[in-house]
């Protein structure tokens, strides 16, 4: 029946589709500004959002981050760095992202984790170290610098913070990036997330 309706007015569905395409693609524009945390990938970075409770299972460490965002453990390494445990990211977005990089030390000190952090940072292309401290109440050390990522578009600078902290022998290398062009958006959840981490054993 359907065939035979669609076969006798053809231009009458191709309307009643194009409505009901506007009407969704309205609902999702709706939902979008009601709830920015919706605003993921090509749309947005997700934030402002709830937060919610990652457990780094081989670190014993845990860390809050937003609900928009998926945080996933990579014990198989990440990109070819088998150091890299944990990353967490805006889906459909390759940044802002966070990654934790785990090494077991033969000198388990905070300057031997500090080092070691240091340099897989300063591997990075055009790298430049920005400033450096103590994160609050954390028993580690913040890090900051920039570096180029060469993407399909041109040339992009990466900001980003790292906390380096040490538990037991285990060095943790905790990397929260982003473009530079949104760092003021998510540098306060950034800050957020480092606040949040600790060591649940």
């Amino acid at each position: 029946m359907f065939r035979k309706l669609a076969a006798r007015y053809p231009s009458f569905w191709l309307k009643v589709f194009a409505i009901v395409l506007a009407l969704n693609l309205v609902f999702f524009a709706l939902a979008l500004a009601i709830d920015p945390s919706r605003r993921i990938g090509p749309f947005g970075l997700g934030l402002p959002a709830q937060m919610s409770t990652f457990i780094i299972e081989s670190a014993d460490g845990s860390i809050s981050y937003p609900k928009s965002w998926v945080a996933v453990l990579t014990p198989q390494g990440n990109h070819g760095d088998s150091e890299i445990i944990a990353v967490i990211g805006v889906p459909g977005r390759g940044l802002p992202s966070v990654t934790v990089a785990q090494k077991t030390l033969s000198d388990p000190t905070l300057t031997a984790v500090v080092m070691w952090g240091e340099s897989r940072a300063a591997s990075k292309s055009s790298y430049v170290a920005l400033s450096s401290g103590f994160s609050g109440s954390i028993p580690g050390i913040v890090r900051e610098y920039q570096y180029v990522v060469i993407t399909l578009f041109g040339e992009s600078l990466v900001h980003c913070r790292d906390l380096y902290v040490l538990h037991d022998s285990i060095g943790l290398s905790l990397s929260f990036c982003a473009e530079e062009t949104d760092w003021e958006e998510v540098v306060g959840t950034i800050d957020e997330m480092i606040l949040s981490f600790k060591f649940v054993r």
